[in-house]
């Protein structure tokens, strides 16, 4: 069956290198010091694992976002990092997106660009969508490349469709 494409959301998170897992849904991470992640305060519910609504979010800045993924022809280490199979990008890879007003804002000194780094996927999802946990999710980690030291990953879920029916 082919999987369906549901959702993408654009996050920016912080790097947290400690041991976690799904056990609570991620509401122990704030409590056992993982950093800044989940919970019920609301500094803490815009961070990881995040539930989707199935309606979009308006954006207040009224920014677009320019995506830019050229092929890679090149072969690449896949390997299991303990929660997710994962590959990193070549640095030489210029593949990203940009978080702007208008496309002439993708080459400003302080436009926010980020270049695509590393690539991993979950089963079942790290996020949940309305509630509903998906089959998988592919979590594309960017850096910025511009700006402040940031990351932001763009998450694409999927659930099992009914197939091609030719």
């Amino acid at each position: 069956m082919q999987p369906a494409y549901v959702g993408v959301n654009i996050a920016v998170l912080a790097v947290v290198t400690f041991a976690w897992d799904y056990s609570e849904n991620g509401a122990d991470w704030a409590r056992d010091g993982l950093g800044l992640c989940s919970g019920s305060s609301e500094q803490h519910s815009k961070q990881s694992p995040i539930d989707l609504p199935l309606t979009g979010v308006q954006d207040t800045q009224q920014r677009n976002v320019f995506l830019k993924y050229p092929p890679l022809e090149i072969e690449l280490d896949v390997y299991n990092n303990g929660h997710a199979i994962a590959f990193t990008l070549p640095e030489a890879y210029k593949g990203g997106f940009g978080f702007v007003s208008s496309s002439e804002e993708l080459h400003g000194g302080q436009s926010a660009i980020y270049r695509a780094w590393q690539v991993s996927f979950h089963s079942p999802s790290e996020h949940t969508l309305a509630g509903r946990r998906l089959p998988l999710e592919m979590q594309m980690v960017h850096q910025r490349v511009t700006g402040p030291n940031e990351l932001a990953v763009v998450s694409v879920l999927f659930e099992e469709g009914a197939g091609d029916p030719s």
